[in-house]
């Protein structure tokens, strides 16, 4: 009898406390949006300043950048230098794609945000140095406007997916008592 009252105690607080991190994880995705694309727009401002006005050359731009960003937008950057210097034929478009599938599968970035990312990518190392700085200037803008769309979602979704987690594993096991 003590036996059975304690393996459903256990279950149930397993439960609760499954669905309570589902929760956290979406509300996690919503708080750190924005902060991925503030830390987007602020890489291709540096690139585009090595582009335009150092006139560097796109893979050591990459590498510069990546030393100075944040850990998951410095990956993203290395990954497309690396692809770039491995001489397996890819083009810039092809390495920035690339590296753009992996990144947006570690990041809270939404299709939207991919989109343009990967819009940028076309123009990127193909086109010419005014072309390139013109395409940056329009991703930031972009960008700019899906962080205040992604802080709007913040704010509202934060923290009704924190507490619709604990809630609906606190219904379910009730539901199932």
């Amino acid at each position: 009898m003590w036996c059975n009252l304690f393996i459903k105690i256990i279950g149930s607080m397993v439960v609760i406390f499954s669905a309570s991190m589902i929760g956290f994880l979406i509300a996690g995705a919503y708080r750190d949006r924005p902060k991925e694309l503030r830390e987007l727009q602020s890489a291709l401002l540096m690139l585009e300043t090595e582009i335009g006005y150092a006139s560097t050359p796109l893979s050591e731009a990459l590498d510069r950048i990546s030393k100075r960003t944040d850990p998951k937008i410095s990956k993203f950057l290395k990954n497309v230098k690396e692809h770039l210097q491995k001489k397996q034929g890819y083009t810039a478009e092809e390495a920035w794609e690339k590296s753009l599938m992996d990144f947006y599968g570690e990041s809270s970035l939404n299709l939207e945000d991919k989109a343009i990312l990967s819009n940028l990518g076309k123009y990127i190392g193909t086109s010419g140095t005014s072309d390139q700085i013109k395409h940056i200037k329009l991703a930031i803008a972009q960008l700019k406007n899906q962080e205040k769309k992604a802080e709007s979602e913040k704010y509202k979704n934060e923290k009704v997916w924190r507490y619709m987690g604990v809630l609906a594993g606190i219904l379910f096991v009730l539901l199932t008592i």
